[in-house]
């Protein structure tokens, strides 16, 4: 699913449709000059009018140059893409939020995991992050700032530090410039006439064809992206001991564009390494340790994050206790949000409810979650299957075919309406139908098999019944369901 964080760095912003996942009325066709410079339209009135600035003496502050911003600023326009990380959002931003000139902490915080061991491991898009921690970049911001300010640097403060553009023409492809404008830039510091300007031999030199980069900036994987090189833009003297560099221990993860982010935040970022990275059950313990429940104010406070974590601890318990602790919970997440965070809680609690017998208050909550964002297929799918229990066939059919009409790919849809169909109007041939469609676009989908292993069954077709219950059970020897099936068959003569 290419979803909004994905799409407002790959492209320019795009015209979304709230409520969904991963639906666009109007896509945009590459990055365009917004991206870098901000809104463009008050530029375009004072120069369509006759105002005109003369950019040698003075900043024109109807639009944005980067080149022109603090410091910090800069990056910041650069590492709205080019610092991969966990983007944790602040309350009430999206991915649509930031323009140029801002600083990115006011949107979103991008946390990182901190390793003891291999500071040559980086992620894909760390340029911005890793530039920071090389020498070259301390020394030449050591030397700007030292500098009284003066009248041909009031237009460009640092214009001499080492930055993205100092390297990077933005309009201009890196596939199209040349490697000398690269080393160029490392040898307009690295000339002193009095000793060489790199410590290797000059025959070795020559078989890297006297490339600073391919030494200093090395092309190598990624840890987080497979089959993906890139240079590492940490600049550095290469390290022989590879044996060492590999011993790595998480130590934690830390807001990289933010040296104090809030304490919710941080909560949210353990969620995200638990829920997106897989990195184990401690990240959640974690979560909790930045969230106070001293009282029913801080739990109205972090409500969403509690059931967050309880959700994905499997304690549904937990999270029906802190829901009673707050008033009004419908009237707080009835606000429909371009990440669907709101509807997403409310899906948890009605999935919670549902766990614990409670069938009233998850249908209450997953008709919630499905007002609030009517487009993401799960949310749907899980009301017309309470609507469906209560006998209402006629809701629930027409739920799970919008679901198929908008998300032709969503299997589970067709295998509830399969068994709505099977059990609605007894039609065994067209239950099957939706049951084979499901299976061909998800070959492993256990409730599909099991449903129809069952109606083939039903319908006297004991070896095939057989065969798929075995075929399941293969991939899941712990299904229930499955193992109870066999062994009735198996005991039919």
């Amino acid at each position: 699913i290419i979803g909004l964080e994905c799409m407002s760095c790959h492209n320019g912003y795009p015209k979304f449709d709230e409520g969904s996942e991963n639906k666009y009325s109007f896509v945009k066709n590459g990055i365009d000059c917004e991206r870098c410079h901000g809104p463009g339209s008050l530029h375009v009135r004072e120069k369509s009018s006759g105002i005109l600035i003369d950019t040698a003496n003075s900043i024109d502050y109807s639009i944005v140059n980067p080149s022109k911003l603090p410091i910090d600023l800069q990056f910041d326009v650069c590492q709205r893409c080019h610092v991969q990380g966990n983007a944790v959002l602040n309350e009430g931003k999206s991915f649509f939020d930031f323009k140029p000139g801002m600083k990115l902490s006011s949107v979103m915080n991008v946390y990182m995991p901190i390793y003891e061991g291999n500071s040559s491991a980086h992620i894909m898009a760390s340029h911005a992050e890793r530039l920071k921690q090389s020498k070259c970049f301390i020394e030449t911001m050591k030397k700007v700032n030292a500098q009284p300010n003066s009248s041909n640097l009031a237009l460009k403060p640092y214009k001499n530090a080492l930055t993205c553009i100092t390297c990077h023409n933005p309009h201009v492809s890196v596939k199209e410039t040349n490697k000398d404008v690269f080393n160029a830039t490392c040898r307009s510091c690295h000339s002193d006439s009095k000793k060489p300007d790199c410590s290797l031999s000059l025959d070795k030199r020559n078989l890297k064809n006297n490339n600073c980069v391919s030494c200093h900036m090395p092309f190598n994987g990624a840890t987080d992206i497979p089959h993906v090189s890139v240079h590492d833009h940490r600049i550095s003297v290469p390290v022989e001991n590879k044996e060492i560099e590999s011993i790595r221990k998480f130590i934690g993860i830390t807001a990289i564009n933010n040296p104090n982010p809030p304490r919710e935040a941080n909560a949210q970022a353990y969620i995200n390494y638990y829920e997106k990275f897989g990195l184990g059950p401690a990240m959640l313990d974690s979560a909790l340790k930045y969230l106070y429940v001293n009282g029913k104010l801080d739990v109205n406070k972090n409500i969403t994050k509690l059931i967050h974590i309880y959700y994905l601890k499997k304690d549904y318990t937990s999270v029906i206790k802190y829901v009673s602790q707050v008033n009004s919970l419908n009237d707080k997440f009835n606000i429909k949000q371009f990440d669907n965070y709101y509807a997403w809680t409310a899906y948890r609690i009605g999935e919670s409810y549902q766990q614990t017998g409670n069938n009233v208050g998850a249908k209450k909550y997953f008709q919630l979650a499905y007002q609030l964002a009517p487009l993401v297929p799960d949310f749907g799918n899980k009301f017309a299957s309470t609507l469906a229990t209560e006998g209402d066939f006629a809701s629930a059919r027409k739920i799970y075919s919008a679901i198929i009409e908008e998300q032709p790919k969503y299997a589970p849809a067709y295998c509830n309406l399969g068994y709505l169909i099977l059990i609605s109007d007894k039609n065994t041939g067209a239950a099957m139908s939706y049951y084979d469609k499901a299976l061909a676009l998800d070959p492993d989908y256990e409730a599909a098999l099991s449903n129809k292993a069952a109606l083939l069954a039903f319908t006297g077709d004991k070896a095939n019944s057989i065969k798929i219950l075995n075929r399941l059970l293969k991939k899941n020897p712990s299904n229930l369901q499955a193992k109870e099936l066999l062994k009735s068959l198996n005991t039919i003569q």
